[in-house]
């Protein structure tokens, strides 16, 4: 096993950089001993960095999701004001209930 750099996201997802030590089986596929090189891949603790950006996926997807907040958040202001402006209209005595007390 060939061990990689490897890039964890704040959001958890990863990514594998490139081969900082070949395994043996790498390095004889490079001097063509070998017909396949190592196809698996490990990192351990010196070879990990850990970051605090979001992946591109994760970050994509909270400023999506912040906009259509954002958008909803409007929407409800804009009903409580209408809804306060009807409130205020039914609250003032009209004109037919004033008359009504002869």
């Amino acid at each position: 096993m060939c061990c990689h750099r490897r890039i964890i996201f704040a959001c958890g997802h990863y990514v594998w950089g490139p081969i900082v030590r070949p395994c043996p089986d790498e390095k004889a596929f490079h001097q063509g001993k070998l017909d396949m090189g190592c196809n698996q891949m490990w990192s351990d603790v010196l070879t990990t960095v850990h970051t605090t950006p979001k992946c591109k996926k994760c970050a994509a997807a909270e400023a999506k999701t912040g906009a259509q907040v954002a958008v909803i958040k409007e929407k409800i202001r804009l009903l409580h004001e209408l809804v306060d402006k009807i409130s205020q209209h039914k609250a003032k005595p009209t004109a037919s209930m004033k008359l009504s007390t002869c």
